[in-house]
C-alpha cells in the first residue's frame, strides 16, 4: 500500500506542504502522572495538592474524573524551587 502523496502545484514546479513532512515522524507524547504520584514527588497531602491546583500553580487535566499532570511541569516546579544548600565544615 502507497502513502498518500500530499502535494501542492505552484506554477510549473510542486512543493510539499510542511504537514507532509512529518508523515514518518513519531507523535510527540509527554508522559501524564496522577494525583499520587505527584503527591509522592512533591511529599504533600491531597489538600496541599488541591490547593496548588486552584491557585494554578500546578497546571492539570481532567479526564472524566481522574486529574493527571503533565510531568515536564512537575519537574520545572521543582527544579524552580531548587536550594542548594551550602555544607559548612566545622
Amino acid at each position: 500500500m502507497n502513502k498518500p502523496n500530499i502535494t501542492t502545484t505552484v506554477g510549473a514546479g510542486s512543493a510539499r506542504p510542511a504537514a507532509a513532512n512529518n508523515w514518518n515522524r513519531e507523535p510527540n507524547i509527554e508522559k501524564w502522572i496522577d494525583n499520587q504520584n505527584v503527591m509522592l514527588a512533591l511529599h504533600i497531602s491531597p489538600r496541599q495538592l488541591f490547593t496548588l491546583r486552584t491557585n494554578g500553580t500546578i497546571p492539570y487535566t481532567r479526564l472524566e474524573n481522574k486529574i493527571y499532570y503533565r510531568e515536564r511541569d512537575i519537574t520545572d516546579i521543582l527544579n524552580d524551587n531548587y536550594i542548594m544548600q551550602k555544607i559548612q565544615k566545622p
